[in-house]
């Protein structure tokens, strides 16, 4: 465009100077009509595709379901070592106890009384005891429990995941099991708590330091007041 401006500047510097040929003005209008033509085009509105706006994630919503799958697979896992736990427990009693039980406990008292016990005696108490702790404790009947609450999880897990539950709705239904949970074991919880943090967030994110030994006897004792300190990563992925 500019060229044909240039050009036509000439001619008219030629005219000024009677130097006007029909051939000039012939060219002289054709570069005037390429001139509009190219100040048309400039000037029309260009059509541009629509754009597609790029938004980041909805990082509420992200954290919250964080949350949500931290506290579902926490319970999981807690459930799942407690039944575990217990069950093993209520088969060694059984094993125990019927291979202790040869003998009669009445047949051990008078016995104990006179001071003459023997092998057979002491198997047919142990046989005893150990079979009045199982049902004390009802060692088979809470395994069947937390059994039931780990797949009550793990259910409501997979009902988020698929979508036929909404966080609300999940929340709920967390508030509910809640309704039917033990008093927790605060170790056995933390440990469970490890598990489900390594699980939603990977290696490097918050872990509670537990001790061998507390690890060792986390299923004999409560411990509700116990303190554990919480080792900090160095960069949690989300």
């Amino acid at each position: 465009m500019k060229e044909g401006e240039r050009k036509i500047a000439g001619m008219m510097k030629a005219i000024q100077n009677d130097l006007f040929t029909q051939p000039m003005k012939i060219e002289m209008e054709g570069l005037e009509a390429q001139k509009q033509k190219l100040h048309g085009l400039l000037n029309q509105p260009v059509s541009m595709p629509p754009t597609k706006l790029l938004s980041m994630p909805d990082l509420p919503d992200l954290f919250r379901r964080k949350v949500s799958a931290l506290e579902r697979l926490t319970n999981a896992h807690y459930h799942a070592d407690r039944e575990a736990f217990l069950d093993s427990v209520h088969r060694w009693f059984m094993f125990v106890v019927i291979t202790l039980g040869a003998g009669a406990l009445l047949d051990t008292l008078p016995r104990l009384a006179a001071g003459a016990v023997g092998w057979r005696e002491l198997s047919s108490l142990a046989a005893a005891v150990i079979a009045a702790l199982d049902l004390t404790f009802d060692l088979s009947n809470r395994a069947r429990d937390h059994a039931l609450m780990r797949r009550r999880y793990h259910e409501l897990r997979a009902d988020v995941i698929e979508g036929v539950k909404t966080l609300h709705q999940a929340q709920v239904c967390l508030d509910r099991f809640s309704a039917d949970e033990e008093p927790s074991y605060r170790v056995v919880f933390l440990a469970s708590w490890n598990l489900a943090q390594e699980s939603v967030y990977g290696d490097e994110t918050e872990q509670y330091t537990i001790s061998g030994a507390a690890r060792f006897f986390r299923h004999l004792a409560r411990r509700s007041t116990a303190e554990f300190k919480l080792k900090k990563p160095k960069q949690i992925s989300v």
